[in-house]
């Protein structure tokens, strides 16, 4: 996931735009990609990723968030969009 992170963070780097949603994107399904943390004690976040780079949570409907994306990703064609779905 560090990885994962490290990679979409030097392309939105780089200039492209880069969109990553799934029902718990920010954390990480299983707490492992922490690209959003939260202060458990003000409720502020803080974004760990460049600017060009976009990370959220998405309902846990699947064909809703589809949907949105394959809109999101024709509006804007130059831009990675990422949709992570999660089984179990």
């Amino acid at each position: 996931a560090t990885a994962e992170l490290l990679a979409l963070s030097s392309l939105a780097t780089e200039g492209l735009p880069v969109r990553l949603s799934g029902e718990d994107s920010e954390r990480g399904t299983f707490a492992q990609r922490h690209a959003v943390w939260h202060d458990v004690k003000t409720g502020q976040e803080y974004h760990a990723i460049p600017d060009r780079m976009e990370v959220a949570n998405s309902p846990l409907s699947e064909l809703g968030v589809v949907g949105f994306e394959f809109g999101y990703s024709l509006w804007n064609p130059n831009s990675l969009v990422l949709w992570e779905a999660q089984f179990g």
